[in-house]
């Protein structure tokens, strides 16, 4: 998995493998390598909003009884985002 760090934009974002995705945003959320993998299938993106989104709606629908308290805070984050 990818471990390189740098801004990309969202078509790079668009063009990464399965395994590049979950190596760049893995780190979201604990039990982040499954979030991502999931959000990793609502490509293409059509912008940063829309990906955060995806991860926002992904975390939201998740039922209380699986989830940790850091996810839930998490998702309230997303929630609020400005």
């Amino acid at each position: 998995m990818s471990t390189n760090k740098q801004l990309m934009t969202i078509a790079d974002v668009n063009q990464l493998s399965y395994e590049d995705f979950i190596g760049r945003f893995y780190e979201i959320v604990e039990h982040g390598n499954l979030v991502a993998a999931a959000v990793w299938s609502y490509r293409p993106f059509s912008s940063v909003d829309e990906l955060q989104d995806k991860f926002a709606t992904f975390l939201d629908e998740l039922p209380i009884a699986g989830t940790t308290p850091s996810t839930q805070h998490v998702c309230s984050l997303f929630s609020h985002k400005v």
